[in-house]
């Protein structure tokens, strides 16, 4: 039986961006043109309008906002996210199938190891399919714990309710806890297959959950150490903007000045700004997916040796 390396395999990420750097920044850099790019440009047809909302609830603070002013900025809010979730889908498979056609077709480069076929489009439809199981089950895994609550708790009292319904509580986060680890290899099955692949990663990763969660569960500490390291260089930058507006007693003034220019005189004004913050962002982006596709696949490579077997 094959067995999994949960250092190795929590680590694919790092060693894939060391040795595929320029792929990992074009992949980014599509994330940000795909999913981002449409989402500020049809949020910034709502800029005018915030603006002229802006300036009426500064000059009279009492006064609530009009639905008729409302609802327009609604509305472009609305239809640029649902362009940005569409273009997460999209992006998610495209560049998951990259990071694992890199990790298990490393020869077939071609641009960055990204294409747009029958692979990406099964990826596409696995996630939707996975997103509705999802659901389904966590609806299902709710009603059960209401249900054994409610029965226990009427004929024994309510104290053995409680008690019983967060023993079912417990019960079903540990079965959905399983059913992922169990389904994990879903995704890299799909790809190297070119076919649908779901419940076939059940046989697959058969005496390997605990191997599968141990990588999940380092997974989580990178991320979460990445996360923190994140957060703390985004507040010392942001730190001397910060103390530069409490320290001067004219910056409300300057603020306020702002909200009087028209959004051209923004960008123009912003714009080496915002191309740093994109390159920065693309790199980021990048990084994170990388180093969240590239075990998986990893994995994949590990047990694909007892495929005959399972």
């Amino acid at each position: 039986m094959a067995d999994i390396s949960v250092s190795a395999a929590a680590g694919a990420g790092f060693k894939l961006i060391g040795s595929k750097p320029v792929s990992v920044f074009i992949w980014g850099l599509f994330m940000v043109l795909v999913t981002f790019v449409p989402f500020v440009l049809l949020f910034g047809q709502a800029i005018p309008q915030f603006m002229d909302l802006m300036r009426d609830q500064m000059t009279h603070p009492a006064t609530p906002p009009q639905l008729a002013t409302m609802m327009p900025i609604y509305g472009r809010m609305n239809a640029a996210s649902s362009v940005m979730q569409l273009g997460g889908v999209l992006t998610a498979a495209i560049i998951n199938a990259a990071v694992y056609r890199a990790v298990i077709e490393p020869r077939n480069r071609g641009f960055a190891y990204l294409r747009f076929g029958m692979r990406e489009i099964w990826l596409i439809v696995l996630y939707i399919a996975q997103i509705l199981l999802w659901i389904g089950m966590i609806i299902l895994a709710a009603i059960a714990v209401a249900v054994v609550s409610g029965v226990t708790g009427h004929f024994a009292g309510r104290s053995w309710g409680v008690l019983a319904g967060v023993g079912a509580g417990l019960l079903a986060i540990f079965t959905l806890i399983v059913v992922a680890l169990r389904l994990s290899m879903a995704a890299p099955m799909t790809f190297a297959a070119g076919e649908f692949r779901l419940f076939q990663s059940w046989r697959l990763t058969r005496g390997h959950a605990w191997q599968i969660f141990l990588v999940a569960l380092l997974l989580f500490v990178i991320l979460l150490g990445m996360g923190i390291v994140v957060l703390a260089v985004e507040r010392l930058a942001l730190l001397p903007v910060f103390l530069s507006y409490v320290t001067d007693p004219h910056a409300a003034d300057r603020f306020r000045a702002m909200f009087n220019q028209p959004p051209s005189d923004w960008l123009k004004a912003a714009w080496p700004y915002v191309l740093a913050i994109g390159i920065g962002f693309s790199i980021y982006m990048g990084v994170m997916r990388t180093i969240l596709a590239a075990p998986w696949a990893t994995v994949y490579r590990m047990l694909k040796g007892d495929a005959a077997t399972a």
